[in-house]
């Protein structure tokens, strides 16, 4: 049976650092991910957006030309998210989709 934060997270949490980039319409930047569920996810990011912006995160899939890219909203905000002894910028978003694209080119987004 889930426990009581499993429940509100939307389930167990993969504590994953992915490198990710954020694509809000001809603008990019670098992010990593951590506490990965199938409903959202934490983007560690100095490059935070207001809540409610809806967004693309690109994923390189490992050993191939595969790109995920998943369309995010952003749900919450913090510059203190404290990992180990650091201390980061970040946003907690929201899964709304996924497309899984063989990358051509720049040009494909």
């Amino acid at each position: 049976m889930p426990t009581r934060s499993e429940d509100r997270r939307g389930g167990p949490r993969l504590n994953l650092a992915v490198p990710v980039t954020l694509r809000l319409d001809q603008e990019e930047c670098q992010a990593h991910t951590m506490n990965m569920s199938c409903r959202g996810f934490l983007l560690l990011t100095d490059e935070l957006l207001p809540s409610e912006t809806q967004f693309l995160v690109e994923m390189k899939l490992p050993e191939t030309d595969a790109v995920l890219l998943a369309e995010c909203e952003v749900i919450w905000l913090s510059e203190n998210i404290s990992i180990g002894p650091e201390v980061h910028r970040g946003m907690g978003v929201k899964l709304i989709g996924f497309k899984y694209l063989e990358k051509q080119h720049e040009s494909d987004y």
